[in-house]
This record gives C-alpha cells, sequence and structure tokens, in this order.
C-alpha cells in the first residue's frame, strides 16, 4: 500500500471518529455541513463547517484534535474546539473542498452514501478517494472505491481510476 493510500485511509477513519464523537455532543448542524481532515503535529484534526454561497470561503465552526490521556496523544479521542462565530479558512480548506466537491460530481448519484478523503499532492494536486461508507470505522465495503486526481484549483479532473477496496481498518 502506497504512503498516498495509508494517508487516505487514516484521513477517513479519523473523520468518521471524529465525527461520531461531534454527533454525541448534539452540535449545532446549521453551521456544519462538512468536513475536512488534514494531518498536523498533533495527528490527523479534522475541521467541521461549511463553505459560502461563493465557493470561496470554508467557515470553521468546530475542530476536533487528537486528545492527550496521561500525557499521550491518542488517535481514536478527540477534543473538539467549537467557536463562536465559524472561522473563516481561505485556502487549505476551501481547495480540499472543493476537490471533493469536483469527484462527488463525476461520481454521480449512488445508492449508498461515500466517504472521501482529499490528500494534497507536492505539486498542489489533489487525490480524492471516494469509499462506500460502512457502518464503523474498523471494516471497509467491497466495492466501487474510485479516486481522483483533481487540478489545483479543482477544476478539472486529471485522472480517474477504479481501485482495489483499502485494506481491512482493524
Amino acid at each position: 500500500m502506497s504512503a498516498t493510500d495509508r494517508a487516505a485511509q487514516e484521513y477517513q477513519r479519523t473523520a468518521w471518529l471524529a465525527s461520531v464523537q461531534l454527533m454525541a455532543t448534539n452540535p449545532d448542524l446549521s453551521q456544519v455541513d462538512r468536513y475536512v481532515a488534514y494531518h498536523a503535529d498533533s495527528g490527523w484534526v479534522v475541521a467541521f463547517g461549511q463553505l459560502n454561497t461563493a465557493r470561496d470561503t470554508f467557515y470553521v465552526s468546530q475542530i476536533a484534535v487528537p486528545a492527550v490521556v496521561n500525557g499521550q496523544r491518542v488517535d481514536s479521542l478527540f477534543e473538539f474546539h467549537r467557536f463562536e462565530q465559524p472561522g473563516p479558512d481561505v485556502d487549505y480548506l476551501v481547495r480540499a473542498s472543493l476537490a471533493i466537491d469536483t469527484a462527488v460530481v463525476a461520481l454521480g448519484t449512488r445508492s449508498r452514501p461515500y466517504r472521501a478523503a482529499a490528500i494534497p499532492e507536492e505539486n498542489g494536486d489533489w487525490l480524492v478517494y471516494l469509499t462506500p461508507a460502512s457502518d464503523d470505522a474498523t471494516t471497509a465495503r467491497a466495492g466501487e472505491d474510485v479516486r481522483f486526481r483533481i487540478s489545483a484549483d479543482a477544476d478539472r479532473i486529471l485522472e480517474m481510476r477504479r481501485v482495489r477496496r483499502l485494506a481491512d481498518r482493524r
């Protein structure tokens, strides 16, 4: 498995765990319609929020960071930082969101939900993985996984290919 495939797998696992933990807090969902995960010094972080109608700003209403338990970072438990006024991002989170949207539109309507992971490449392009959602973070559903290479500006699909199911996340 390539480093990018592993990153996509970690992204999706982290986003799922953080989403489940966020929903347990009964958040105000009027300010959340998507998430974007990214790797930081503290580990995988998940930003929850929404794009504005002009699609040039991502407003972050909550961020999930790996929790510290007994002095150690734990990648399966998150601390949430909520913002009274959602904070604007006009760079990474916007570009990742737009890349995901481009891939989702290209995939079209499906009978089951998909999880998305947007991984930046060194040249600025994005690899967007769309994987059929499962009921938990450790089990992958077989079939119809798709990887897109999206241009840095998120306007063009440079490549699309079906990929073998990512390894079980157990």
